[in-house]
């Protein structure tokens, strides 16, 4: 269990572990408004963690997604297509 839907208020995000054929992977899951979605802890673009800054996913209005290291913004229900730099 990652985490129980009440301790994961909308907005809020949870990093967690995944196991891929033996390889230890960072993810998170995130509340969007009750909808809830999971991710690899990995931008599109380089080989970075999202949250470059420890445990910072969002952008500033907590709408996206968004890669610290260069800004990249991301819908939450996708598989983390670009939406704007």
């Amino acid at each position: 269990m990652i985490a129980k839907v009440d301790d994961l208020t909308p907005g809020s995000v949870k990093k967690f572990w995944l196991i891929c054929q033996k390889y230890r992977l960072d993810a998170f899951l995130i509340n969007d408004s009750g909808s809830f979605h999971a991710y690899v802890n990995r931008c599109r673009h380089m080989p970075t963690p999202l949250d470059f800054v420890r445990d910072e996913f969002l952008s500033d209005d907590g709408r996206f997604l968004r890669c610290y290291t260069h800004g990249a913004l991301y819908e939450f229900a996708t598989d983390l297509k670009q939406f704007a730099d």
